[in-house]
C-alpha cells in the first residue's frame, strides 16, 4: 500500500522481473525514462535492471499487489 502523496523509492533489481498489479487507487508509474498513469486492474511487467518506482497519487491509497520472479532463487534491490 502506497499512501495518498507518497511514492516508492526508485530502484532497480538486477535479475529479478517484477510485476505491480493495481487492486485500487490511482497513481503515476515511473518505468526505464517513461511515466504513465495506472488504476484498478492494470498490471505493470518491470524487466530486470529497469528503474521504478510509483506514486499514489489520488485520496485513496494505492494498493499493488507486487510479485517477483528470480532466475537465480534470490531477491536482490539497489535503490537509485
Amino acid at each position: 500500500t502506497v499512501a495518498p502523496g507518497t511514492r516508492t523509492q526508485l530502484h532497480r533489481h538486477a535479475v529479478t522481473e517484477e510485476l505491480y498489479h493495481v487492486t485500487a487507487g490511482s497513481g503515476l508509474m515511473t518505468l526505464g525514462d517513461r511515466c504513465f498513469k495506472v488504476g484498478a486492474g492494470d498490471t505493470v511487467a518491470i524487466a530486470p535492471g529497469t528503474p521504478h518506482r510509483i506514486e499514489a497519487t489520488g485520496t485513496e491509497p494505492l494498493r499493488i499487489l507486487c510479485c517477483c520472479c528470480s532466475s537465480v532463487g534470490r531477491l536482490m534491490a539497489v535503490n537509485i
